[in-house]
């Protein structure tokens, strides 16, 4: 593994790629003193980036209330457990991070959630440490607290994510720093390659009828109906194949014929 200097624990650290800074850094400042949890952040993300069948359960945005909320269930009590106690002296962390603590033959220490452990988004919310009985007054220092965590993707300076994925879909924009997923949807102004010259994409995106990504194009005019041809994405040629529109019709797929094997 490659060496990066983490600022966050004042020391060098392993990590599969090595280290590029953005031109720029986005980032996002949640004021805690004022989060009630009320769930709008949350719902927003949701209907927006993952609305669609398959992904009920994926939130890349959600309010937890500490320390009993979590999500998924005790992600964070295990990886710590997992992880064990480790040493801190000063500002510098001596412990291990997850990538140095990562098994032989893995790239990071983590583990597999169960599918149970998705089923409840807003466990332990509004639950505070100790007992609340009747008549209980505040007293000073006192031993009942809570406090809500907004949690999002924190497009972080080496991310674990993108180290951790094996097909290396996941990236980190230069221009401003934000962590995307490429998943080879297509767009406008993406080059064609064909048999018979070149083409370029006049508009794309993905189709949840299809379950595939689609795009109108300008192409040779050689190019025939199930004729193979490579759309490049971000500098990586992709697989497709060629159709003519309509793509689909009262919600069923009218290209079936010409996704034959090894064409996507």
């Amino acid at each position: 593994m490659a060496k990066v200097y983490n600022w966050q624990i004042g020391r060098e650290m392993d990590y599969p790629y090595e280290g590029k800074r953005p031109e720029k850094q986005f980032s996002m400042i949640f004021d805690t003193n004022k989060c009630i949890a009320c769930q709008t952040c949350t719902v927003a993300c949701k209907t927006t980036w993952t609305p669609g069948r398959g992904q009920e359960y994926m939130y890349w945005n959600n309010v937890e209330t500490k320390p009993y909320g979590y999500y998924p269930l005790g992600w964070d009590v295990n990886i710590l457990d997992k992880l064990g106690v480790q040493e801190m002296t000063g500002p510098v962390y001596d412990g291990k991070t997850l990538f140095d603590a990562a098994p032989q033959g893995e790239i990071i220490l983590g583990y597999l959630p169960e599918d149970l452990d998705y089923a409840h988004p807003n466990i332990g919310e509004d639950d505070s440490t100790g007992l609340m009985p009747q008549g209980a007054h505040l007293t000073m220092p006192h031993m009942q607290w809570m406090f809500y965590l907004p949690r999002i993707c924190n497009h972080c300076t080496y991310p674990a994510c993108l180290s951790a994925c094996p097909r290396q879909s996941i990236y980190k924009r230069p221009e401003d720093g934000i962590v995307l997923l490429d998943q080879g949807v297509l767009r406008s102004h993406q080059p064609v390659h064909t048999p018979y010259g070149e083409g370029v994409t006049t508009s794309g995106s993905f189709a949840p009828t299809l379950g595939r990504s689609i795009a109108l194009a300008r192409v040779p005019a050689a190019v025939k109906p199930g004729d193979a041809i490579g759309v490049e994405i971000r500098g990586k040629r992709l697989r497709a194949v060629a159709v003519r529109p309509p793509f689909a019709r009262d919600g069923k797929s009218l290209i079936n014929e010409f996704l034959s094997e090894g064409k996507p």
